[in-house]
């Protein structure tokens, strides 16, 4: 998600109001951007130095975008730990807990269980192209 400035009051549905918290929104990313390249560069210290205005909005964007990122991080990682939680669950298990069943899924066959006719039918494949491609 892009840098936003999320400290100011929440917005209304107006058209105005919209447009200011896009343009707020615009103003935060390129500062956050520009800062970011300079503190890569290590020259960011210079201005952060001299302006307290840039020095405070850069330390709370900072700790706000640090928060932000930790919380998507979080919830990503709850969100694979359900999913593999719930995978681990068989179908009388999930209808005990109120579950809705899991999803049934194409077993993959493996050469070894192929059947004959498969089997046939992908070496008629591979014989084709190699016929193709020896004809052209």
């Amino acid at each position: 998600m892009p840098c936003y400035d999320g400290s100011g009051p929440s917005y209304s549905d107006t058209f105005e109001m919209q447009q200011m918290k896009a343009r707020n929104d615009l103003l935060a990313r390129v500062a956050c951007r520009a800062l970011t390249e300079l503190e890569d560069n290590g020259i960011a210290d210079m201005l952060l130095l001299r302006d307290d205005e840039t020095r405070e909005f850069w330390i709370k964007h900072k700790a706000f975008d640090r928060a932000r990122k930790a919380e998507e991080e979080k919830k990503l990682r709850l969100e694979e730990l359900k999913k593999t939680a719930l995978a681990k669950l068989t179908n009388e298990e999930r209808e005990a807990l109120g579950i809705k069943a899991a999803p049934r899924t194409r077993k993959k066959i493996s050469p070894a269980t192929a059947t004959k006719a498969a089997i046939i039918k992908d070496m008629h494949k591979i014989m084709k192209e190699v016929y193709d491609k020896d004809v052209k």
